[in-house]
């Protein structure tokens, strides 16, 4: 573990000073280190800090990657979500697309409904950045718990509201009281 988080902060300090031939061979080695470890909480975890060091560096690519790499459906799912957040801080909006739609598949493996629900929430918060109207809505009627889906119809209202999408803010908040409604009921 030692030897990968050197690798890494080198490949870092490299990469800052443009070293890229040298940058490239780091990158390869930490790699190469994550994937031989024996233990797999370990492995799972280095592979992603590898990737967040890549995404902080901009290589998107390898970030992209390293986290399709990750054999956890949970973790994997997690760091293409929090890859595509990062994209789309970026700017990098057909990136992003890209890679939030493989988070997307990874989280349809992870077996826990509450982590899936929570990852899945998560992406939704992602896709409201970058108005993607209808997968949003479609991964909000894909939730199974109706707090949460009540909690996404509300910011996804919200965020219709705030980009004046009136015809769909208004079916939305619809929507989102139906839900409301049904959740009162039950209590």
């Amino acid at each position: 573990m030692i030897r990968f988080d050197l690798y890494c902060e080198i490949g870092s300090a490299f990469f800052q000073e443009e070293y890229q031939d040298f940058t490239n061979t780091i990158w390869i080695e930490a790699k190469s280190i994550a994937l031989n470890f024996k233990h797999k909480g370990q492995q799972v975890s280095m592979l992603r800090k590898l990737g967040q060091l890549l995404a902080q560096v901009k290589q998107w690519e390898k970030a992209e990657m390293v986290a399709s790499l990750i054999n956890d459906s949970e973790e994997k799912a997690i760091a293409l979500q929090q890859l595509g957040h990062t994209l789309v801080q970026a700017q990098e909006w057909e990136r992003a697309k890209t890679t939030l739609a493989k988070a997307e598949v990874a989280i349809y493996e992870v077996e826990e409904s509450q982590k899936k629900t929570k990852i899945f929430y998560e992406l939704i918060l992602t896709l409201l950045q970058i108005q993607e109207w209808e997968n949003v809505v479609r991964l909000i009627h894909n939730l199974k718990e109706d707090e949460v889906k009540a909690d996404a119809l509300r910011i996804l209202g919200l965020a219709l509201t705030k980009a004046k999408q009136q015809e769909d803010t208004h079916t939305i908040w619809i929507q989102a009281e139906a839900v409301a409604q049904a959740i009162d009921r039950s209590v």
